[in-house]
């Protein structure tokens, strides 16, 4: 199977933990690297956190962001609740044109027949949600028929529409992702509030949740490597 890979905000396309570990199985597993296209400073507080410049996000940013808001999100109410007051309050996050950023994107596993899977860290697992959601919308619009058949999401944001840019949210627009979903979180991540918001738009059936018990990062450590490699195999495995 052949993943799209999504990196997070501030990131690049040469990010890529775990994937090496997963690419073992190289006669079954290639991958895809893709990054944003808008060019951000990364702040000097996370200097290295972030991999090494240039760095992008997928959606727009002030090329010169003094900060960035991945502490600010809160867990107060349910996860949909710190979803609504933060995009109500984070400009980084929002995007008037939420197609620009997915069009692309989609173009780019239509150009690809092997793409099957999708991988997102952070603000790159919103994207990767937006895009499954687009494609179930575009199969009814136009008959195009989807080509992603599971994720993984490391951290992330629930997906955004693309008509409105507006966050996605359980409550109000129900289950939305139906595919096999991977879900590897932190309990000590600032945002484990929108990697709950995406996992609750997920079938529950479907959607494997992993809790590393780390922050906002994607784990690195051997153990932790092999688990999170395991039961991705295993939901590979049974599509």
């Amino acid at each position: 199977m052949r993943f799209f890979c999504l990196p997070g905000g501030l990131c690049n396309a040469k990010v890529k933990p775990i994937l090496s570990d997963l690419n073992k199985d190289g006669e079954t597993t290639s991958f895809v690297y893709t990054q944003g296209k808008n060019p951000v400073t990364v702040p000097p507080e996370f200097e290295g956190f972030f991999g090494p410049p240039p760095n992008f996000t997928f959606i727009d940013g002030d090329p010169q962001v003094a900060s960035y808001p991945i502490r600010t999100l809160g867990q107060e109410g349910s996860p949909e609740d710190a979803i609504r007051k933060f995009y109500n309050s984070a400009g980084l996050w929002k995007t008037k044109d939420a197609k620009s950023v997915l069009d692309p994107l989609l173009d780019q596993i239509d150009q690809d027949p092997a793409i099957e899977g999708i991988i997102g860290f952070s603000e790159g697992a919103g994207i990767a949600a937006s895009l499954i959601v687009e494609e179930g919308k575009r199969e009814k619009a136009t008959g195009r028929v989807p080509r992603l058949k599971c994720a993984i999401f490391m951290a992330g944001m629930p997906p955004m529409d693309s008509a409105t840019g507006r966050y996605l949210l359980q409550d109000e627009d129900g289950q939305l992702i139906s595919i096999p979903t991977v879900h590897i979180m932190g309990t000590q991540d600032a945002m484990i509030s929108g990697t709950m918001a995406l996992y609750n738009v997920c079938d529950p059936d479907t959607a494997d949740l992993f809790d590393h018990g780390g922050g906002h990062i994607i784990p690195r450590d051997a153990q932790t490597v092999t688990e999170v490699v395991k039961i991705i195999r295993t939901m590979v495995s049974e599509l």
